[in-house]
C-alpha cells in the first residue's frame, strides 16, 4: 500500500507537530549551539559580549536624557536583553530554510520545527544574558524587584514577546525562501524597528505626534511594561502578537512545500 503526503494547512495539527517533534527540534538546537560557538575562546559569552557593549553605548550617551535617571541602568539592561532575543530569533530564522536545503528536499522533513528551533536557540541566549544581567546588576547593587519571574522578566511580557518573536520568525522564514531580497532587507528593518520602538528612550507623557506613532508599535507596549514595572503588557500588544504568530504559521504551512522549487 502506497502512502502520499500531502500539506495540511491545520493549526492545531502544527501545534501538535511540533510536541511531537520536540527530541528533532532539541536536536536542532543543540546542533546550532555546538556550530555557532565550536572553536571559540569565549564560546557562549560571545552572544553576552554585544549586548552588553550595546547596553554601555547607549548607558553613555542617554542617562543624562533619561526621565527616570536612578533606575535608567535597570530598565536599559533587561531592555537589550529582550531586545537581542527578537532580533536573534529573527536573523537565525532566515537562514534556518535556505541552510537545511538538502534536508527540505526530503518531503516527509517537517518544515516547521526549523524556525522553531531557530527561535529556541535565541530563547536559550535570552537566558544566558538574563542571567549575566542579573549578576551584573547584583555586583553593582541595583535595586529590583522581587517578584519579577524568569530574572526579573515578568512572565506575561516574555510570553507576549516570545509569540511576537514565533511569528515574526515564521513569515521571515517563509518569505527568505521565496524571496531572497528578504534576506539583504532584514538588518535594515530590524535597526530601523529598534530606534521606532522605546528599546533606550521612554514615550513622556506629552509624547505628540512621534509619540503617538511609536505606540502604535505593538512592542512598545512590551517595552514600556518593562519600564514601568508593570506585570501585564497592554492587550494591543498580546492582540498583534497572537495574530502575527497565527498568520505565521498559516503562511508558513501554505508555502511550506513550495521551497522545493524555489531554493
Amino acid at each position: 500500500m502506497q502512502r502520499v503526503i500531502t500539506p495540511y494547512y491545520s493549526l492545531s495539527q502544527s501545534i501538535r507537530d511540533v510536541y511531537r517533534f520536540r527530541s528533532l527540534i532539541g536536536f536542532f538546537i543543540w546542533r546550532e549551539l555546538k556550530v555557532r560557538y565550536k572553536h571559540t575562546l569565549l564560546g557562549v559569552l560571545w552572544s553576552v559580549i554585544q549586548p552588553a557593549l550595546l547596553t554601555a553605548v547607549l548607558y553613555t550617551v542617554w542617562h543624562n536624557q533619561s526621565i527616570a535617571q536612578e533606575v535608567y541602568l535597570q530598565q536599559l539592561v533587561w531592555s537589550i536583553c529582550l531586545w537581542t532575543y527578537i532580533s536573534s530569533s529573527l536573523n537565525y530564522a532566515i537562514n534556518s530554510i535556505t541552510s537545511n536545503e538538502k534536508i527540505i528536499k526530503k518531503n516527509a522533513f517537517p518544515r516547521l520545527v526549523l524556525p522553531v528551533s531557530a527561535n529556541f536557540v535565541a530563547l536559550f541566549e535570552l537566558f544566558i544574558n538574563c542571567l549575566t544581567a542579573f549578576i551584573f546588576l547584583s555586583i553593582f547593587r541595583q535595586s529590583f524587584n522581587p517578584s519579577f519571574a524568569l530574572l526579573n522578566l515578568h512572565l506575561p511580557v516574555l510570553i507576549c514577546t516570545v509569540l511576537f518573536s514565533m511569528g515574526a520568525a515564521f513569515w521571515v522564514a517563509s518569505l527568505s525562501a521565496m524571496y531572497k531580497d528578504v534576506r539583504y532587507a532584514l538588518p535594515f528593518l530590524i535597526q530601523l524597528i529598534f530606534f521606532v520602538t522605546p528599546v533606550f528612550y521612554e514615550v513622556g507623557p506629552h509624547k505628540g505626534i512621534w509619540g503617538e506613532w511609536i505606540t502604535i508599535n505593538p512592542l512598545s507596549g512590551i517595552f514600556e511594561a518593562i519600564k514601568h514595572n508593570y506585570f501585564m503588557p497592554p492587550l494591543y500588544s498580546w492582540i498583534v502578537s497572537l495574530v502575527l504568530c497565527i498568520t505565521g504559521i498559516v503562511f508558513f504551512q501554505r508555502n511550506e512545500f513550495k521551497t522545493n522549487d524555489l531554493l
